[in-house]
C-alpha cells in the first residue's frame, strides 16, 4: 500500500482512501483515483430519512451515513500506517468524515490521518497542499 502514498512538495505524505477521482494539488502533484472496485467496496451504508413537506413535487431527504465493517477495517489499516509514521493525510470523502464525527470526538479525529480536501481554486479544482478539513 505504501506505493499509493504520494509526497507533496512540502513533504506531506498523502493517500487517497476511496475516491474514484484523482486529486491535483497546487504544487501539481497528482494523486490518482482508486479503481472502481475499491471505490465500490468502500462506499458507506446510507439511510434516507424523509422530511415532511406540503405541496411539493419532489421529496426532500436527510442522509445518514454509517461505517460498514469493510470501511472500518480500512480506517484501522490507515490508522496503523499513520501510527508507524508512513502517512500524514488520508483523504476521505465528506460522508466518511461525517460518519467518523458521529463515532469519534474531535480530539481523536485530529490525532488521526483522516482529512477532507480543501479546494484552493474552484475553476482548476486544485487542492491546497497545506490545508485540509475535518
Amino acid at each position: 500500500m505504501e506505493s499509493k502514498i504520494h509526497t507533496l512538495d512540502n513533504g506531506v505524505r498523502v493517500a487517497n482512501f476511496s475516491s474514484p477521482h484523482s486529486f491535483v494539488f497546487t504544487d501539481s502533484t497528482v494523486i490518482p483515483a482508486v479503481d472502481k472496485e475499491r471505490a465500490q467496496a468502500l462506499m458507506l451504508e446510507v439511510v434516507e430519512h424523509k422530511v415532511s413537506q406540503r405541496n411539493s413535487r419532489f421529496r426532500t431527504v436527510v442522509l445518514e451515513w454509517t461505517l460498514s465493517e469493510r470501511v472500518s477495517d480500512e480506517i484501522d489499516y490507515w490508522y496503523t500506517f499513520f501510527a508507524m509514521k508512513k502517512v500524514d493525510v488520508v483523504i476521505v470523502p465528506l460522508p466518511v468524515m461525517t460518519a467518523l464525527r458521529k463515532v469519534w470526538d474531535q480530539k481523536k479525529i485530529l490525532k488521526s490521518p483522516f482529512r477532507v480536501i480543501r479546494v484552493a481554486d474552484r475553476i482548476t479544482k486544485r487542492i491546497h497542499v497545506d490545508k485540509f478539513c475535518i
